[in-house]
């Protein structure tokens, strides 16, 4: 992938979502900007365009500095799809590429929860947005200039058929794609598919993959709602029944190397998307040992933290530590990933979850509402010992990807109040202390992240946040 932290929406491949560069200093007044409407010439018919992206709720950076990213677009009810699309534009809000792609749906709630394609794009280590398109191919789709337009275009640099009519995964649905280091990718489907994709030059038997369904005895139907850390030549993926394990064989064929069972609750929670943990995981290491952390489904919700290893040593169990951030509330829920920070001291490391209950659908919190509040987090060193970390639990956080950023120790959220949205900043050491905070936007479903990041932009001198209407550029004075 390109550099981190600016190469997916979790900033990393291990998912830590988490800066080490300053952020901007902290203050209560902004500068707030909005882009999304543009009128341009279709860089790929030269045709005068009026375009409204809609929420783009993953960033990337090009080697320029200018943000690229996929927008959702709006429904269209008389044609039941979405208009969708590929752009990048600069720190003034210039639109300096496009591509559109139609995206069919029949159920709309569930169109507008389906975080798949749109989230879970990476940038590669030659800027190009490698992604599952809605025809089931996953595509490298290069920049190039336009010969009829001022605009850039994006062109195909590589498509390869995995669920696609004739393709080896013929009527799964993609999840998500993640890079390792030798240029293999590893993608999973909606369905419980956990393959590979070789690198390129590679065009023909290219595609290794599994169903974990086929190891089960038919008593349960396991499914993939979140996107997957990878490590060397292996990923990590939680189900909504278990948290594995793959490594890639030489011939790139996924194997499972550990299979470890979580508490997946009683059913789906207010603020989630699906039933089970609704956190991508993180990856980490502390030493030479190797960590991965889930925030679990408990009626009294965990964060979970597992030795990442294939093989343990003797007297180790899978689960390193879990700790309650929460206490004992029952209404905590979260459908983000946590944030992994370094500890207090070499070998422990803080983690980091926000509560998402209440978030039911854009009009949980319109005008004065808000949902239910929390902000916890636990730190954890490398012998299993757990520290609870004093909660914040009023902050109403009702879905932002949060991000945590070791250089201030801070956790930079998005809240909402009965006045509006605010960029929020908290101590990392005391969530309960508030660093700074300041207003965005008032309660209107326009200022609403809906499940859309923040990111830290690379000059380190202002926020970028995904919101319904477009990219929100938030600048403190």
């Amino acid at each position: 992938m390109s550099p981190n932290p600016w190469n997916n929406i979790h900033n990393d491949a291990a998912f830590t979502d988490s800066y080490s560069m300053p952020g901007p200093a902290g203050s209560s007044n902004v500068d707030v900007q909005i882009f999304s409407d543009y009128t341009f010439q279709d860089p790929d018919t030269g045709q005068q365009i009026t375009v409204n992206t809609g929420e783009c709720p993953a960033h990337t950076y090009d080697a320029d500095g200018n943000l690229q990213t996929v927008c959702g677009g709006y429904p269209n009810p008389l044609t039941n799809e979405f208009v969708r699309s590929i752009i990048t534009i600069d720190m003034n809000g210039n639109l300096l590429a496009y591509k559109s792609f139609a995206v069919d749906f029949t159920d709309l709630s569930a169109a507008l929860t389906e975080f798949g394609g749109i989230g879970y794009f990476y940038q590669d280590n030659d800027y190009r947005v490698v992604m599952g398109m809605p025809n089931g191919h996953i595509v490298a789709w290069e920049r190039q200039a336009s010969p009829v337009s001022g605009v850039d275009r994006y062109v195909m640099a590589r498509d390869i058929n995995v669920t696609g009519s004739g393709g080896p995964l013929a009527g799964e649905n993609f999840y998500a794609l993640v890079p390792n280091d030798e240029g293999y990718i590893w993608f999973t489907t909606s369905e419980g598919s956990v393959g590979t994709v070789a690198p390129e030059p590679c065009a023909t038997d290219c595609i290794k993959s599994l169903n974990v369904n086929q190891f089960n005895d038919g008593t349960v139907q396991e499914r993939i709602s979140e996107s997957h850390p990878v490590a060397g030549l292996s990923t990590f993926q939680q189900t909504n029944y278990f948290m594995y394990r793959f490594d890639m064989a030489p011939d790139g064929s996924p194997e499972i190397a550990w299979k470890a069972p979580y508490d997946r609750g009683i059913g789906q929670k207010s603020g989630q998307t699906s039933w089970g943990s609704g956190t991508s995981p993180s990856y980490f290491k502390i030493g030479d040992r190797e960590f991965v952390t889930i925030f679990d489904n408990a009626v009294t919700p965990n964060i979970v933290v597992y030795r990442a290893e294939k093989n343990l040593r003797p007297g180790e169990d899978r689960v390193l530590a879990q700790a309650a951030p929460f206490g004992d509330r029952t209404d905590i829920s979260n459908e983000n990933s946590e944030i992994v920070l370094p500890g207090s001291t070499p070998d422990s490391v803080r983690i980091y979850a926000e509560n998402n209950w209440g978030n039911d659908s854009v009009q949980s919190t319109l005008g004065p509402l808000t949902t239910v509040g929390g902000f916890g987090g636990i730190e954890v060193w490398s012998d299993g010992r757990v520290e609870v970390l004093p909660a914040n639990h009023t902050i109403s956080v009702p879905s932002i990807v949060s991000k945590g950023n070791a250089a201030d120790n801070a956790i930079i959220t998005y809240e909402k109040r009965v006045d509006g949205w605010y960029l929020t900043a908290l101590n990392a050491s005391d969530l309960r202390d508030v660093q700074w905070s300041a207003k965005v936007g008032d309660g209107a479903a326009r200022f609403n992240n809906w499940y859309a990041q923040l990111s830290l932009a690379p000059g380190g001198d202002f926020y970028i946040l995904g919101t319904l209407t477009g990219v929100t550029k938030v600048t403190p004075r």
